[in-house]
């Protein structure tokens, strides 16, 4: 506790007489304090954001403390919620990754709205939270949220139009669509596993009569005949009839 005031102090002190050096320093310090990084962006806020502070400890909370709630931690451990410009700069600037994704920029926004209809007293309802999240919306990218909490969340509390949900709902059925989908250039691909296939023209009736269709195959492969047919040696070609109809089914 007392280092942060310190800091804050040496903070104050730097900007106020203008030394540079001092004030980078303490910057840069902020990172070790863990649990007060949205508490030193509002105090970034105050300095005009000098050494890009607000936007580091926005770094630093992805990296290190996805966990922590948009509250600032003050004297005797009381944590109030952050101000609604710096959550706005948050959802705008928080840079996504895989491991804090657009989903957890969401919960955290929606745990702070829930947060000021407590404090302000009024009942968390559909209409007080879309309300407050309206100076949100636009800056979330609900098409990459998870479906789970558009249907639980999102829809439930109708926080967005229904027209974006729809397309929300929309983009994840295609996505699912072009996993199941093969690959287009597989779709083909069966002929090259089976050998080679005779060309259309030798299936025709006037060179191979019914039960005499011969694929290319080795001369040792088995050759299916016609009972009448005599027994062909094996380098022998198929014979070629006159009358071929006369081997058609009746």
């Amino acid at each position: 506790m007392e280092m942060r005031i310190e800091l804050k102090a040496l903070l104050h002190l730097s900007h106020m007489y203008d030394v540079e050096y001092l004030f980078e320093t303490c910057v840069n310090d902020i990172l070790n304090f863990g649990t007060d990084l949205f508490k030193f962006a509002e105090i970034g806020l105050l300095y005009e954001n000098k050494y890009d502070i607000v936007n580091k400890c926005f770094n630093a909370v992805t990296n290190f403390a996805p966990f922590l709630p948009l509250k600032c931690y003050k004297q005797n451990d009381q944590t109030n919620w952050c101000s609604s410009e710096l959550v706005l700069l948050f959802v705008k600037n928080c840079r996504r990754t895989e491991k804090f994704t657009e989903n957890d920029v969401f919960q955290k926004v929606f745990e702070w709205i829930k947060g000021q209809c407590e404090d302000r007293n009024l009942e968390i309802n559909a209409r007080n939270l879309k309300e407050i999240f309206a100076q949100f919306e636009p800056f979330i990218c609900f098409e990459k949220m998870d479906i789970k909490i558009l249907t639980s969340t999102v829809c439930e509390y109708k926080l967005i139009p229904e027209e974006r949900i729809l397309k929300c709902y929309h983009n994840h059925i295609i996505k699912e669509e072009e996993v199941k989908l093969p690959n287009a250039s597989n779709a083909f691909s069966f002929g090259a596993h089976v050998g080679h296939m005779p060309p259309r023209s030798e299936y025709s009736p006037l060179n191979h009569p019914p039960y005499m269709i011969q694929p290319s195959m080795p001369s040792t492969s088995v050759v299916y005949r016609h009972p009448h047919q005599k027994q062909l040696q094996p380098s022998q070609p198929p014979p070629l009839f006159r009358n071929p109809s006369r081997f058609m089914l009746q």
